[in-house]
């Protein structure tokens, strides 16, 4: 069973002493603004591009600050420790990764930009800036966490601030279909795929991953620390209901069942479900609730597996498949980064006109090819398996929390999403981050070596903190 841990406060101000801001929160700063601006970086308003400067906007310049700070500050420039090295190295290599696909795709921005002006530049500069700089800035948050947010006190105030960006999405969200309620009596999700481009920068499938990527640790606080958690987590997951994404909502529900079964909590696993089912008939309305279940998955009496993943094995993936395994050059290499958008049978419209492969696995594939394909699906597998082996070990309530975090974006990625920097997994950065960190406060700087115990201090802290 997981030992319960006390890091957590119920509000991000709870960290420090009455009365009295740390010395580091105040040092700290830039990186909480961007950490509560993180979930609420898509939005239209932060995109808006001061004249004369396309690529400068507030959502660029949010993203700016933590890494101005980190540059400037001397205390981090100093030696890293193992630990430390090894993320440098994991995180070098993904972003080398990254440079490497994104410049190969350089040569195709006419393309591009004839099929989505709004959302590709003419130019090349504006497009390097927009896309490949300002994603690696939403990849740093892991280094900043790592190397700064180091105590349970800092932990603490990284939760809160994420906090507020998300009551800030979810509120935002809540109103938005209030003010269109007939998205929520729409039989399809045409309604609410447009409503959600409009207003919230994204599709609804990519702003309800940013819930399902917080969601294991926002329903582990709100069982452990009171009134302020309780009300974070009730906004999101009436947000993510509203969004009317299905496989989110269930990847969402089903990691918070998880945080049961991983802290030992078993026996509340059916209240829960209970609950749930309650709370959904409620907000949504039985019937209406089961014509957006059942969406799509039913057709002429008969039900297939494509139908139940809307269209999109037969519509996307099955024939990007066969038209890359028959090209050796694109098989083994892949096209470089966004490559769905030169498939010739996007062109020909022998596919859905989509700018993503609605896959993760798939889309790594399409844009770097078999070779890095296997390498990059083998060393997942053994990052999952070790941090697996951390959380057996180190039997803690938090790191499973995280874990699970990272565990539902994994699982997220088999219907969407990306593993290159994108703003909807923009908060999964800082999370491993803190992942990485509540190891390393147990088992020492050999992370799942034992160099040194910290688990005994770590606690003693953690109280001290919480009172």
């Amino acid at each position: 069973m997981a030992t319960p841990n006390r890091l957590h406060a119920s509000h991000p101000r709870a960290a420090s002493a009455p009365g009295r801001v740390s010395a580091s929160a105040v040092v700290n700063w830039p990186y909480y603004a961007y950490f509560a601006a993180a979930a609420v970086m898509a939005l239209p308003i932060l995109q808006v591009a001061v004249p004369g400067a396309p690529a400068l906007r507030p959502s660029s310049i949010l993203a700016a600050l933590p890494l101005v700070a980190f540059a400037v500050q001397p205390s981090n420039w100093r030696r890293p420790s193992p630990l430390e090295f090894r993320v440098l190295v994991a995180f070098g290599v993904y972003i080398a990764v990254f440079a490497l696909e994104f410049a190969r795709s350089i040569p195709n921005l006419g393309i591009f930009q004839a099929i989505d002006p709004t959302a590709f530049p003419a130019q090349r500069s504006t497009y390097i800036n927009s896309y490949f700089f300002l994603h690696v800035m939403w990849a740093l948050p892991l280094v900043y966490v790592v190397w700064r947010f180091r105590t349970p006190a800092d932990l603490v105030r990284l939760f809160g601030a994420i906090s507020i960006g998300l009551v800030a999405l979810s509120l935002f969200i809540i109103v938005n279909v209030a003010a269109h309620p007939e998205v929520l009596f729409s039989y399809n999700r045409t309604a609410m795929s447009a409503l959600s481009a409009s207003t919230f920068g994204m599709h609804y499938n990519e702003v309800a991953e940013i819930f399902v990527i917080v969601g294991p640790l926002l329903f582990y606080l709100a069982m452990t620390r009171g009134i302020y958690w309780i009300c974070v987590y009730a906004v999101s997951l009436l947000a993510i209901v509203l969004l009317e994404s299905r496989t989110g909502l269930l990847i969402f529900l089903a990691s918070n069942a998880a945080v049961l079964l991983t802290t030992g909590r078993v026996h509340l696993i059916l209240r829960f479900a209970i609950a749930m089912a309650g709370i959904l008939a409620v907000v949504v309305g039985g019937p209406l609730l089961a014509a957006r279940a059942t969406a799509g998955l039913y057709q002429g009496g008969n039900s297939t597996f494509d139908m139940i993943l809307n269209g999109r094995a037969s519509g996307i993936w099955g024939p990007l498949l066969s038209e890359w395994t028959s090209d050796p050059g694109r098989f083994w290499f892949g096209a470089g980064e966004y490559s769905i958008l030169t498939s010739h049978n996007r062109m020909i419209g022998g596919i859905f006109r989509v700018s993503q492969a609605h896959n993760a696995f798939l889309e790594f594939f399409l844009d770097c090819g078999i070779l890095l394909s296997v390498v990059g699906a083998a060393v997942a597998v053994m990052l999952l398996f070790r941090g697996w082996k951390v959380a057996r070990k180190i039997h803690d309530e938090l790191y499973w929390a995280l874990f699970l975090c990272v565990l539902a974006f994994a699982i997220s990625c088999f219907t969407g999403r990306r593993f290159f920097p994108h703003p909807d997994a923009a908060l999964m950065f800082p999370l491993i981050g803190a992942l990485i960190n509540v190891a390393r406060l147990h088992l020492g700087e050999g992370h799942v070596r034992e160099t040194k115990r910290a688990g005994p201090a770590f606690r003693a802290t953690a109280g001290r903190v919480e009172r």
